[in-house]
């Protein structure tokens, strides 16, 4: 066991590790010395110990660089979820405004875009064909373009979105309206790379799952859908919309609007 030393000519008091005499706990004049941990005597699951208070909080805490460690006590010791870590070097790179440890910042956007349509036949599958023109009236396939490989100079100029760098698309809300007939109208969107200097056939695939209300005449519809997989784009990457109907009455002018949620990675 410990010795308890009380010296009575300078009133410090002293609790000694063994023979080595260790000071364990020492309190000099205003200082109270601890060479060991300080460790809450309360073991149960859920932390009740507090350093300090709100009505009588400590003037400045100082720790070595290593961590400041949170710890979530739902978890139990050993889990790799319990303990969350912050160190100097991430309290650094936050005041130089950047990310801790390197993480890519996680920044969202919206970006929505409106456009006419103009649907002049059945299972005939529409897009843009002139660039910043938001007119999607060109038909660029007769049967369901997943997977084919599309002229270089039309998916080019068909694109509505290009990645500038990494990014996942989280959500896609759809508004539509057929003001002209009541033909079911599928809007889909799909995904390809560029290729610098090159004049070879660009494969596009379906990205998400084409919109595809049950439409009535000048009735508005808002649709959304959730991407969990298979939603992201890589620098070079492009989306480009498409509509079409299986169903054909007369030509038809839809008004769409597309807004993407996403972030970049």
């Amino acid at each position: 066991m410990g010795d308890f030393i009380i010296d009575a000519n300078d009133g410090h008091f002293i609790i000694e590790s063994g023979s080595n005499s260790i000071p364990v706990f020492k309190v000099s004049g205003s200082q109270t010395l601890i060479s060991g941990s300080l460790v809450p005597g309360d073991t149960s699951a859920t932390a009740s110990a507090e350093l300090g208070s709100e009505a009588t909080p400590w003037k400045e805490l100082y720790v070595e660089s290593a961590s400041i460690n949170f710890i979530d006590t739902k978890f139990p010791v050993g889990n790799s979820s319990r303990k969350s870590t912050f160190t100097k070097a991430d309290v650094d790179d936050t005041l130089l405004g950047k990310p801790p440890r390197g993480v890519a910042p996680l920044s969202r956007f919206q970006q929505e875009l409106s456009f006419e349509g103009r649907i002049a036949a059945a299972n005939t599958w529409y897009a843009r064909t002139r660039m910043r023109d938001m007119y999607i009236g060109t038909s660029i396939a007769t049967s369901d373009p997943d997977g084919t490989a599309l002229v270089n100079m039309t998916a080019f100029k068909a694109r509505h979105i290009t990645a500038v760098q990494n990014m996942t698309i989280n959500k896609i809300t759809l508004t539509m309206l057929n003001d002209r007939n009541a033909d079911n109208i599928v809007f889909s969107i799909f995904k390809g790379t560029l290729v610098n200097n090159s004049n070879a056939n660009i494969t596009i695939n379906a990205f998400g799952t084409p919109f595809a209300p049950t439409m009535a005449y000048r009735n508005n519809y808002l649709l959304t859908q959730s991407l969990t997989s298979s939603n992201t784009l890589s620098a070079g990457d492009f989306l480009m919309f498409t509509i079409h109907t299986t169903s054909y009455s007369s030509t038809s002018y839809p008004l769409i609007t597309v807004t993407l949620d996403g972030q970049y990675r």
